[in-house]
């Protein structure tokens, strides 16, 4: 009967391991060349994309085409790399660009989760979060992040009237618009969300009208200077 030759056995055991983990790295060095060579074309086609300048069908079509190259390139180098979170930010922004929101509400979740520091995907989602009816998830970007940094920053707050008058906030809805106008009494929008919630929700006819009111001043002064 043969006996196992341990010290032969220990020296192929290690063998293989060593083998393996180099094998393991040199695929993990591939991979990363790869994705680089993604990462270098998107931007490449949107850099082309941005040079195109004119507006002729011809132009339209062309500048269309190098855009969705970009999305392309961006999608296959952040299955490589996702945790890359600078181009999954791009990719976000991008795909808002080419109106495919459904694919930039997911792009740009993963970027707030991988880090919830980046206000300006945080921006985009509240617009695809309230495009969507989903005004909860827009409030809670707002609320808990984006008017915590910027606490006086009209247009947030418009945006989360907006959403409170949607869910049927209503008297929440006014504070917040009127928050808004006092920040900056230029948001016209906001005057006119304003009379809504007012007249149609509260029936507080008076008061919607003075807002009215209030709007137009600022109106006539603009267009007076």
């Amino acid at each position: 009967m043969k006996t196992l030759n341990v010290r032969l056995f220990v020296i192929l055991a290690v063998s293989t391991v060593v083998v393996a983990g180099a094998v393991y790295v040199l695929h993990g060095f591939q991979v990363r060349r790869n994705a680089g060579v993604f990462l270098d074309q998107a931007r490449k086609s949107l850099a082309e994309a941005e040079a195109i300048e004119g507006d002729s069908e011809e132009e339209t079509a062309a500048k269309r085409e190098k855009l969705y190259n970009a999305v392309r390139n961006y999608t296959w180098f952040v299955r490589m790399r996702p945790d890359n979170v600078d181009a999954l930010e791009e990719l976000g922004g991008l795909q808002m660009d080419v109106l495919q929101y459904p694919q930039a509400l997911g792009t740009l979740e993963r970027v707030v989760r991988l880090d919830p520091s980046r206000s300006d995907a945080r921006r985009k989602l509240v617009d695809i979060t309230m495009a969507f009816g989903r005004f909860e998830d827009a409030k809670t970007h707002l609320q808990q992040y984006l008017l915590r940094e910027d606490p006086k920053n009209a247009e947030l707050y418009e945006l989360l009237g907006i959403c409170q008058l949607m869910e049927g906030k209503n008297r929440d809805a006014v504070k917040t618009l009127e928050k808004a106008i006092e920040y900056n009494p230029s948001q016209l929008q906001a005057y006119r969300y304003l009379a809504v919630a007012l007249r149609f929700r509260l029936q507080e006819n008076e008061a919607a009208d003075e807002w009215i009111r209030k709007m137009t001043g600022i109106v006539t002064r603009v267009r007076a200077n």
